[in-house]
């Protein structure tokens, strides 16, 4: 590995990929087509910084293996299949995908639904506004957001604050993500 450049592992930020191989940006995209939204600047000051090469793999759809060891081998490391399977079904994450809905969700009526990728084209994120509308959110209540791929660490940032989140695939392969409060459990 070279001395000025941090290894690549499952842990690794996509920003901080980006940052210190931006000759990988290419590879990324290769990986799965979703990555290309990598390209947009708001996505590279918020998302990236969070999003994990873990988290990004869980949102395209890919083996994490597949992933860090394709980028690894671009960049002329040595493959660590091994680092990626740390924490891998440690602690459920709010971000992550399943196909039974919860009976929150269920019983739940939605308060509000945001269009995340007209927001994201708009050159906003949505964190601040799901989550102020998370905090004025009535028990029983919902708020639906619909993308073109898993907001994994927005899902991710609301409940580590405590609240409820879970995404699910529609049959046109858009995502909708559901967040209440925990009382809606």
């Amino acid at each position: 590995m070279m001395q000025d450049k941090p290894d690549i592992t499952a842990q690794t930020t996509v920003a901080e990929l980006l940052k210190h191989y931006p000759d990988l940006e290419g590879i990324l995209i290769e990986q799965a087509p979703m990555f290309e939204k990598i390209q947009s600047p708001l996505l590279r000051k918020t998302v990236a910084k969070v999003a994990t090469l873990k988290k990004a793999a869980v949102m395209a759809g890919i083996p994490v293996e597949r992933l860090v060891d394709t980028l690894r081998d671009a960049a002329g490391l040595a493959q660590l299949a091994s680092s990626c399977s740390d924490e891998s079904g440690a602690e459920a994450s709010g971000g992550e995908l399943s196909t039974d809905e919860p009976v929150w969700v269920s019983t739940g009526k939605v308060a509000k639904k945001i269009d995340v990728d007209g927001m994201l084209a708009e050159g906003v994120h949505p964190l601040k506004l799901v989550m102020k509308l998370l905090e004025e959110l009535e028990s029983g209540g919902l708020i639906k957001i619909e993308s073109s791929f898993p907001p994994i660490p927005l899902a991710d940032a609301a409940t580590q604050k405590g609240y409820l989140a879970w995404t699910g695939v529609r049959a046109d392969g858009q995502y909708e993500t559901f967040f209440g409060s925990p009382k809606a459990e």
